[in-house]
C-alpha cells in the first residue's frame, strides 16, 4: 500500500570520499626471515596401555617409613609426569569427633607454610607447571604432583615444605570457616541436599562423631563454628604423614633410579604418629524408608532412592551385577529407568543410577536419582518401582545384556589410555594387595556372561520392597497451582455459558 511506503534520498557531504588504499601483499620469506619457532614438545613413546604392559613396565618397592611404592617410568607427550602420595592414618577409636578439627585442616597447608605466604605458593605453583597440591582430612590424605620433568624435584622440594611446616594462620583459618558456613546455609533448602542427606542418614545408622556419621547442615554449622584452630592444627601435627598405611605411585617421565630417594629424603621424615587400622563399612539392611519432603519454591523435585546388601567385588556375582546395572540406569538416554520415565513418560529431566560395591567392605549398594516437576515426582516413583520389579521378575534380554557389555567393555579400554587410570589401579592394586590379572579376569568375566546369569543375580539382590526412596520438593505448591488451574477452567467454562 502506497499509506505504507517510504521515499529517501541519498546526498553524500563529500561529493569526492577517499578511497581506502590496499597494501600490497607482503613478501611471506621476508615476515618469517630469522623466525626461530618455540621449543619442539617431546612426542613420547608409543605406550600400549594394557594390563599386561602396565603390569611388565612397573617397580615395587618400600620406604623405610613402611609407604609402599609403584614405579611406571615411560616417555610421555611434554615430557609429564604425575606423582600420587595418598597418605592413611588413624583408628576409629582415635578418629571419633575429630571431623571438623581435620576438615578445617584439610585445606590450611596450601594457605601458606614457612617459607611461601599464600601468593606465593599461588606464583610458584604457575613456574612449576604445577597442578595438584597438599590436602589432608579425616582418615586419609594426598599429596598430589602433576608436572614436567624438569620441575619434579623442585615440586617435590615444594610440597614436602607446604605439608610439613604450614603457618596455621588465624586470618586464614576464619576466611576458610566463613566460606565453608555460607556455603552450607546456601544448600539448606535445596531438594538434592535434602533427599540426600535424609537416605544417606536412615541408610547409615552410626552414633554422633563416628568417622562414618552423617550430620545435618545445623550440625555442620555449630561444628565448624565451634572449631578452633588449635584443635585443627593439633590434628594435623598428630595424624597426618606417611606410613605403613600409605601408598605411592609415580606415572610418567622421570627417572626412576633419582625420583624415588627424592621422595623418600624429602618425606621420610614426615611421618603419622598414630597407629593406623581401616575403618570398615558393612551393610546395615534397614527396612525400607519412603517419604516426601517439603522445599517450598522451588522448581524442580528430587528423588533418591537407595538399598544395600552384604557384597564386596570379590563376588561371584560381581560381574552380573555391573551388567544389571548398567542395563537399569546407566545410560543417560537408553538405560531401563531412562526410557521408562524420560523418554516414554516424560516425567523426569534425568534420571539414572546402578550398583556399587568396594573391594573389602561388605556392602553393595543399588540406588540413584531422578530430577521431576514437583507434580510429577509421585508417578516418578511409580514408574521407578514397577521398572525394578519387572526386571526381578522378567529378568533382561541377550540383546539388553551384549549390548551393557560391549559398552563396559569398551568404556574399560578407553579409561585405561590414559596415566590417571594407571596411576589409580596401581594405587588400589598396592592397597589391596591385587595384580593387574584382577582386571583382567574381570573382563574375561563379564564378556563370558550369559542373560540368564545377570537376570538371576540382580533378582538374588534386589528387592523392591526394600528400597527406600525420598522425594524432596515443592508438593503443595504444586497442589495449590493445580487447583487453582481447576478453578480457572472452571470459571472460564462457567462464563462460557
Amino acid at each position: 500500500m502506497n499509506s505504507n511506503r517510504t521515499i529517501a534520498y541519498f546526498r553524500p557531504v563529500d561529493e569526492t570520499p577517499p578511497r581506502v588504499a590496499v597494501s600490497p601483499t607482503p613478501d611471506v620469506s621476508e615476515l618469517v626471515e630469522g623466525y626461530v619457532g618455540r621449543e619442539a614438545v617431546a612426542s613420547g613413546e608409543e605406550f600400549e596401555y594394557t594390563p599386561q604392559n602396565v603390569a611388565s613396565r612397573t617397580q615395587f618397592g618400600e620406604f623405610a617409613n613402611g609407604a609402599r611404592y609403584a614405579l611406571l617410568s615411560k616417555e610421555n607427550r611434554g615430557d609429564t609426569v604425575s606423582v600420587r602420595i595418598n597418605m592413611r592414618y588413624g583408628t576409629e577409636e582415635l578418629l571419633t569427633g575429630k571431623g571438623y578439627a581435620a576438615s578445617m585442616a584439610s585445606v590450611m597447608p596450601m594457605r601458606g607454610s614457612s617459607m611461601y605466604s599464600r601468593q606465593q605458593i599461588s606464583d610458584e605453583v604457575t613456574r612449576l607447571k604445577l597442578t595438584g597440591g597438599v590436602s589432608a582430612g579425616l582418615a586419609s590424605g594426598s599429596i598430589i604432583m602433576n608436572t614436567i620433568r624438569d620441575n619434579l624435584p623442585a615440586a617435590i622440594a615444594f610440597l614436602g615444605e607446604i605439608a610439613k611446616n604450614p603457618t596455621w594462620s588465624e586470618e586464614e583459618f576464619e576466611l576458610i570457616r566463613g566460606q565453608t558456613i555460607t556455603s552450607l546455609e546456601s544448600r539448606r533448602s535445596e531438594p538434592g541436599y535434602k533427599a540426600g542427606y535424609t537416605l544417606s542418614k536412615h541408610l547409615g545408622q552410626y552414633p554422633k562423631g563416628h568417622p562414618n556419621y552423617v550430620s545435618s547442615i545445623d550440625e555442620d554449622i555449630e561444628g565448624y563454628r565451634n572449631v578452633t584452630l588449635e584443635e585443627a592444627k593439633a590434628f594435623y601435627e598428630e595424624f597426618v604423614g606417611l606410613g605403613p598405611g600409605t601408598t605411592i605411585v609415580i606415572v610418567g617421565d622421570f627417572d626412576p633410579e633419582v625420583i624415588p630417594g627424592l621422595l623418600e629424603d624429602e618425606f621420610g621424615d614426615f611421618t603419622s604418629s598414630v597407629p593406623y587400622e581401616r575403618i570398615y563399612t558393612e551393610a546395615q539392611g534397614q527396612a525400607a524408608l519412603r517419604t516426601a519432603i517439603e522445599t517450598p519454591d522451588k522448581a524442580n523435585s528430587m528423588l533418591q532412592f537407595g538399598m544395600d546388601f552384604p557384597f564386596t567385588d570379590s563376588n561371584p556375582d560381581y560381574e552380573a551385577m555391573v551388567v544389571a546395572s548398567q542395563i537399569m540406569g546407566g545410560g543417560f538416554l537408553n538405560s531401563r529407568l531412562a526410557t521408562r520415565i524420560r523418554q516414554d513418560e516424560g516425567l523426569s529431566y534425568g534420571v539414572g543410577g546402578g550398583f556399587s560395591t568396594h573391594p573389602i567392605d561388605n556392602m553393595g549398594s543399588f540406588g540413584g536419582y531422578a530430577i521431576s516437576a514437583p507434580e510429577n515426582s509421585e508417578r516418578v516413583e511409580v514408574c521407578l518401582l514397577e521398572e525394578v520389579a519387572r526386571a526381578v521378575s522378567d529378568g533382561f534380554t541377550q540383546e539388553e545384556v551384549e549390548d551393557a557389555k560391549q559398552g563396559i567393555l569398551d568404556g574399560r579400554k578407553r579409561q585405561r589410555a590414559s596415566d590417571n587410570w594407571i596411576a589409580g589401579q596401581l594405587s588400589s592394586n598396592l592397597f589391596f594387595k591385587r595384580d593387574m590379572d584382577f582386571v583382567l579376569e574381570q573382563d574375561a568375566r563379564i564378556a563370558a556372561l550369559t542373560a540368564e546369569e545377570v537376570s538371576t543375580a540382580f533378582a538374588k539382590y534386589i528387592d523392591p520392597e526394600k528400597i527406600s526412596i525420598v522425594r524432596a520438593g515443592d508438593f503443595e505448591g504444586a497442589k495449590a497451582r493445580e487447583t487453582a488451574g481447576v478453578e480457572v477452567t472452571e470459571a472460564e467454562e462457567a462464563g462460557g455459558e
